[in-house]
Parts: structure tokens; sequence; C-alpha cells
């Protein structure tokens, strides 16, 4: 084989092999550092801020003497920067339990009222202490029914 001609397919393989190179590299969308990203309400961490959520309304913002209990999550956000940032909507709704003889909420019975609440929650991890940032709440709402669809007249000769 003449030196020109190896150079050649050198050169050739060369490329051929740049080419599957780039074409291993695979594109994934990935948060950047410091956007909010949404998160599965069923995730441990999610909840547990949930259910710290339904302690603290409880306790601290809830005069009534009935308890509050969790309903359900409707949207879980996380924000990673240098602190752990959570923003959770969810449903509560009023039981039959008294929150002075401390029930497991869990078993206490629902009663019609329900509030919408959002929480919002800083928590370091170097440190693990959290600051609550925002917990408000408002009288639930339920979407409403969608409407069956009206029936188009048909012409009629």
């Amino acid at each position: 084989m003449s030196p020109h001609l190896s150079v050649l397919v050198l050169m050739c393989l060369s490329v051929v092999q740049l080419y599957a190179e780039e074409a291993k590299i695979v594109k994934h969308k990935t948060n950047l550092l410091g956007d909010w990203s949404s998160k599965s309400s069923e995730l441990k961490s999610v909840t547990a801020e949930a259910d710290h959520a339904v302690r603290l309304f409880n306790t601290k913002y809830h005069s009534g003497k009935k308890a509050f209990k969790l309903v359900t999550i409707t949207s879980a956000k996380v924000q990673v920067t240098n602190t752990i940032n959570y923003k959770i909507v969810m449903v509560l709704g009023k039981t039959r339990c008294l929150k002075s003889e401390n029930h497991a909420l869990k078993t206490c019975e629902l009663e019609k009222k329900r509030l919408t609440c959002i929480y919002r929650v800083e928590i370091n991890p170097r440190t693990d202490e959290r600051q609550e940032q925002r917990l408000s709440c408002i009288k639930f709402i339920p979407d409403p029914p969608t409407p069956a669809p009206t029936p188009t007249p048909t012409p009629t000769d």
C-alpha cells in the first residue's frame, strides 16, 4: 500500500471515529441551579413538608377547636440554591377531631370544610434549620363541573 493511500485511509477512519463519538452525545433536560422544578406529590420529602405544614397550621395559624388534616397535594415545586426551597399547594380538610385530644389525624373523619393552602419553606441543608416563608390558606373552591356538550340540531327537511 502506498504511503498516500494509508494516510488517506487513516484520515477516513479518523473522521468516522469522530462522527461516532459525536453521535454518542445525548441531550438531557436538567434544571439550572436556582430554577423551580415540579416534583411529584408522592415524594417522601414533599409529603414530609406537607405534614409539617399541617402541624404548623393546626398549632400556630388556626385558632379553632377542631384539627385540619391533609386531603391532597395539588402541586409541589422545589428550588435548589444554597438552600432548598419548597412551595407546596395543598387542600386541607376540617376534621371532627379536637386539637386538644392530639389524635392521629389520618384516622380523623372529615367534615365538609376545605381550605386551599400555599406553604413555602426554606431549609438550610448544612444546619437543618428551617424557616417558614409563608403559610396562607383560603376557602377551597372546587373546579366547576365541565358542562356536557350541547348537541347541534340536525336540519329537518
